[in-house]
């Protein structure tokens, strides 16, 4: 049975096709909103329970990332979520793509500049905290992450006294 859930739903991430296309599908998911019931409800098969889920098609791999536990350590913080609500969803593109292509607002004075060690690469991480590019070019995004917003991390991080569920 979950097997069946994992076909139905790696073919319906292949049937979508373009990163323009595949961006419109993703539109709904987000992250502190977003639960494992709404990425079951996009993709089929069965994910609440999991802590992690990809999709591929031949353009890019979708990651999606869950809390599992009360107060669960996920980067870097202690989530203070119900189980199966995202808390990442990452975009892998198999070959860079233009950013002005992928619908994303993108002011410089917005994001830090976060330089690599590769020529013309650079990540970009929005002040709001919730987006990070990876770019090269300033204008090639290869990789997406959507993360809480630093309000959101006000809200939804565990204090120090918080116990996890376990």
């Amino acid at each position: 049975m979950k097997f069946g859930g994992y076909v139905t739903s790696f073919i319906l991430f292949l049937s979508i096709g373009s990163a323009e296309l595949c961006a419109q599908f993703l539109m709904g998911l987000k992250p502190i909103k977003s639960t494992c019931h709404d990425v079951e409800r996009l993709f089929g098969g069965q994910h609440c329970g999991r802590r992690h889920v990809e999709f591929k098609n031949k353009d890019e791999r979708v990651s999606v990332t869950y809390t599992v536990d009360k107060c669960d350590q996920l980067f870097g913080k202690r989530w203070n979520l119900p189980p199966g609500t995202v808390v990442r969803i990452g975009r892998y593109f198999q070959y860079p793509v233009e950013l002005g292509t992928l619908g994303i607002s993108f002011e410089e004075s917005d994001f830090e500049r976060r330089d690599s060690d590769i020529i013309d690469h650079a990540f970009f991480h929005k002040k709001s905290g919730d987006l990070v590019l990876s770019m090269y070019e300033g204008r090639l995004v290869d990789i997406i992450e959507y993360f809480p917003s630093l309000t959101d991390e006000d809200k939804f991080v565990c204090d120090d006294r918080s116990e996890p569920n376990r």
